[in-house]
């Protein structure tokens, strides 16, 4: 795989089905970053090209060390720091830019936070819900959209947030 545009620590990547390969946030020499790239690799070879690495839309938050994870083809973030390493509680959930489209970003959308901060963890999808786990599994959350068809699922789509308790 080509080299990241922009150098990165603790960032999360995720590999979507149809072969696009996201590298998101994390931080460098001068600060936490927001920026997120994208490149295409084919899961069915590790000999497959990847192409060069393009900047697509930014996170609302910048932010390190948060879960990340692929929900009916859209990508959900959570937690993770903030300047002066403060845990975060807020959720974005991005949809990926058309993948016939070379000049497109995608869009990020600030979704309902968890019911509290948490960073260090993992996000793990498992079939309707994502879980993300603080770093010694102290703190579990659930994330789970709404029964709505995966089929033109948009973020208003997901109207149970982190917790268990359900907003009308």
């Amino acid at each position: 795989m080509p080299s990241l545009k922009m150098g990165r620590s603790n960032c999360r990547v995720v590999w979507l089905p149809d072969g696009r390969v996201f590298a998101i946030g994390g931080y460098d020499e001068r600060g936490f970053l927001n920026s997120v790239e994208m490149t295409r690799r084919e899961w069915s070879s590790e000999d497959a090209p990847a192409g060069d690495w393009r900047n697509v839309a930014r996170m609302l938050t910048a932010r390190p060390e948060f879960a990340a994870d692929v929900v009916h083809g859209l990508i959900l973030v959570a937690g993770g720091f903030t300047t002066g390493f403060l845990r975060l509680s807020s959720v974005e959930l991005f949809t990926p830019p058309a993948a016939a489209d070379p000049q497109a970003l995608g869009q990020w959308t600030a979704m309902q936070p968890m019911s509290s901060p948490i960073a260090c963890f993992a996000g793990v999808a498992s079939g309707e819900a994502v879980f993300v786990f603080e770093r010694d599994a102290s703190k579990i959350q659930r994330f789970r959209p709404s029964a709505a068809n995966a089929q033109g699922l948009r973020p208003q789509d997901f109207p149970i947030g982190f917790g268990t308790k359900r907003r009308r």
